[in-house]
């Protein structure tokens, strides 16, 4: 077919010996997967292994910038790679997740192509976060209800077979890994990457809080830290950072979600003073944000007002 024509086309246009013919690879491929058209597994799988291929040996910068863009693009529908059929079924997610942890961790110049870099490698990472907290639930027996499209019978025997292998504390184990990455980027960089950061613990601290048991966060080693961390951005001078951390705060949605009451009213006071603060703000040229501080500052006071056990 006309598709299968071009994606062994992109394929084989990775391994070209130009790097603008490989960057140009690895943007149409992190343009395709945007389309559900070629969210298969088999498309996916493909364009995955066709980057962490790549990653393992390119040095131009702007060919690894846009490899880390198509794989912020590829983690939105990582759960597509999931594999039922094996006994390492998030073994492609892993592997994603290892080269956007380096890719995160390897490149800190503040030049623009790497902050480009880092800022794609945030993005993947806040969907690599929202994955693995799906993944990591409390038993075995729920983990195995995520993203299968098994029958009952096969469920519990994948679950037999995830009980012998302990997936459960290695999804948890990549939870943490994506965590503390993301951590690293909450106090340094661009604002860009700032933002981008909070946006993506907000996702995290969502999808845990809605899909695991009530408390579930609160028990993970670096959960005090990104609450200190969220909460030390609602001092920066950027708005879309106050922004997105606020927003990322009100993820939480019980009393179970903060270890101790005072550690609440603790947010709480943040939150408030950074409320109080936005008519202090002089920046003209970050106006325009004003008012969606402030209703992002409202909603997560009301929510932490009203917080039910």
């Amino acid at each position: 077919t006309v598709q299968s024509d071009i994606i062994k086309l992109v394929s084989a246009s990775f391994k070209d010996n130009a790097p603008k013919v490989r960057t140009a690879a690895a943007y149409v491929a992190g343009s395709f997967v945007m389309h559900p058209c070629f969210q298969t597994k088999a498309i996916l799988a493909t364009f995955s292994n066709n980057i962490l291929s790549l990653l393992k040996t390119e040095d131009t910068l702007v060919v690894v910038s846009r490899c880390a863009w198509a794989l912020a693009n590829l983690c939105i529908c990582i759960h597509q790679l999931v594999q039922t059929d094996c006994h390492e079924p998030y073994d492609v997610p892993k592997q994603i997740s290892h080269a956007v942890i380096s890719l995160a961790q390897n490149y800190e110049d503040q030049s623009q192509t790497q902050d480009k870099i880092r800022t794609s490698s945030i993005r993947a990472l806040g969907s690599l976060g929202q994955f693995w907290a799906s993944a990591a639930l409390s038993t075995t027996e729920e983990a195995n209800e995520f993203q299968t499209s098994m029958s009952r019978k096969g469920k519990r025997k994948q679950n037999m077979e995830r009980a012998k292998h302990g997936a459960t504390q290695d999804e948890r184990i990549m939870l943490e890994s994506v965590a503390r990455t993301l951590l690293k980027h909450l106090d340094k960089g661009s604002a860009k990457t700032i933002w981008n950061g909070c946006h993506a613990m907000g996702g995290i601290f969502e999808t845990a809080c809605n899909t695991c048991e009530a408390g579930f966060i609160v028990k993970q080693d670096w959960h005090d830290e990104a609450l200190a961390m969220l909460i030390v951005c609602l001092e920066s001078a950027n708005f879309k950072v106050r922004i997105n951390a606020v927003a990322a705060l009100r993820m939480l949605k019980t009393k179970d979600e903060f270890l101790t009451d005072g550690q609440r009213l603790d947010t709480r006071l943040a939150v408030a003073q950074c409320l109080e603060n936005v008519n202090a703000d002089t920046e003209f040229s970050q106006y325009q944000y004003r008012e969606t501080l402030i209703q992002e500052c409202t909603a997560t006071l009301a929510h932490l007002d009203g917080m039910q056990e």
